[in-house]
């Protein structure tokens, strides 16, 4: 892991530096974003990855944090009207793999406010690669022909996770066709098509990833399968 790390880095650094000849990288002040679960071995094991790709001026950042300072800067004139001292912020931080949450503190320091993580969530192996499964095995459920080989199913992981992404963006269609193209004598012979909509996706994520609850619940006292965080 530290090796291949140090090889992005590397990458990153010669592409820097052929674009910025006057300005090379490692004699830069660099932040590197890290997930907000990195114990302190991780976070060491990171530094020594950006040292074998000579970065040596690197300070690092939990990648929730990092967000949240990019939205106090998006939205430099007015987030003072928004955050005041004795305010929390949850950062919810969903990637492909984990799912990063944050709770970061608003107090009063001696010249304006002050920024401080409180807390992280403790479960964090789901991420979106598991809304993309699941929304997979939707779409394989309604085609009809029990469960598909493994390369069929890998071909609709892909269509759905696409169908997904263009449906959920800004301004994207209502709906969408789902193609899975069938393979000989597999479950699922020849090309069958399914249609998800918009409403549908948001719908089945948020039921199921992010359920709707009261601010005064106790995910503990949900029963034995509730997540905890």
């Amino acid at each position: 892991p530290v090796a291949a790390q140090a090889a992005y880095l590397g990458h990153i650094r010669d592409a820097w530096n052929h674009a910025m000849r006057h300005a090379p990288l490692e004699q830069q002040e660099l932040i590197l974003t890290v997930p907000a679960s990195f114990d302190e071995i991780a976070r060491h094991l990171t530094l020594a990855a950006a040292k074998v790709a000579k970065l040596e001026n690197v300070r690092l950042i939990e990648e929730p944090q990092a967000a949240f300072y990019a939205y106090l800067a998006l939205h430099e004139d007015v987030w003072q009207e928004q955050l005041a001292p004795g305010e929390s912020v949850l950062v919810c931080d969903v990637g492909g793999g984990t799912t990063d949450l944050s709770l970061i503190g608003v107090s009063q320091g001696r010249v304006g406010p002050v920024f401080t993580r409180r807390a992280v969530g403790d479960h964090i192996l789901l991420g979106g690669d598991n809304m993309d499964l699941a929304l997979a095995r939707l779409c394989e459920s309604r085609l009809g022909g029990g469960t598909l080989d493994m390369a069929t199913f890998s071909a609709l992981l892909a269509h759905a996770r696409d169908a997904k992404e263009r449906l959920l963006a800004a301004g994207g269609p209502a709906s969408l066709p789902v193609t899975v193209q069938g393979r000989g004598r597999s479950v699922v012979g020849g090309t069958h098509t399914i249609a998800m909509t918009r409403d549908e996706v948001a719908g089945f994520i948020l039921d199921r990833f992010f359920p709707a609850a009261g601010l005064d619940e106790d995910p503990e006292d949900a029963g034995d399968d509730a997540a905890e965080f």
